[in-house]
């Protein structure tokens, strides 16, 4: 009930007239409560898709499929440890562009924010001892994350810029920053770097 509940309301997304398509790559990383010791923290990678409507007024608003997530590794000499934790969220966002112009060559200031549903997490583990190497996969699904103290919803704030290539095709830099907790007493916030081409449909 809750998931419908949460795509009706974000489909409120398209009652503008502009429709646009974007993809992009996306870097993502974690802050903890308690850091972990002896190991490196760093940025996980994966595609990033969504659709938006924009106004006459620069402002943006659209539904994405983004993944949020870190990694984690570990150099004992003897031993090796590499761990790639991915959440994938339904998302709805707003953007506000702070200069408006579709000239090719036009830059333009973003501000918003976005709101993610919880749909699936993965994580990857990698260890290596005595030249093998051993992996595995885990999944989650949303009622194992919510047993594991995950929040379903995660908030946080846009900051970015877009160039225009020409009025149909621009290319867009944001960088989000979470201000809720994904994980109770563990993950206290994501942040991501994402990089996308952005089409003008009409």
């Amino acid at each position: 009930m809750k998931k419908q509940l949460f795509l009706i309301l974000i489909s409120i997304a398209f009652i503008h007239s502009s429709t646009r398509v974007w993809a992009g790559y996306g870097m993502s990383t974690a802050s903890f409560e308690d850091e972990p010791e002896g190991v490196d923290i760093s940025y996980s990678g994966a595609l990033n898709f969504g659709v938006e409507s924009a106004n006459a007024n620069g402002g943006i608003m659209g539904i994405e499929y983004v993944t949020r997530g870190f990694l984690i590794e570990a150099d004992y000499g003897f031993a090796s440890l590499e761990q790639e934790a991915m959440a994938h969220y339904l998302g709805a966002y707003y953007l506000q562009s702070l200069s408006q112009s579709n000239v090719p060559g036009a830059t333009s200031l973003l501000l918003g924010g976005s709101i993610g549903y919880f749909m699936e997490a993965e994580q990857t583990t990698t260890a290596s001892y005595g030249g093998d190497s051993y992996s595995y996969d885990y999944e989650v699904d949303a009622d194992d994350w919510e047993e594991q103290g995950g929040e379903m919803v995660d908030v946080g704030v846009l900051v970015g810029a877009a160039y225009n290539v020409n009025p149909q095709l621009s290319v867009r830099a944001t960088y989000y920053y979470g201000l809720t907790e994904p994980n109770e007493d563990f993950i206290t916030n994501f942040s991501t770097i994402n990089v996308a081409a952005v089409y003008a449909i009409n």
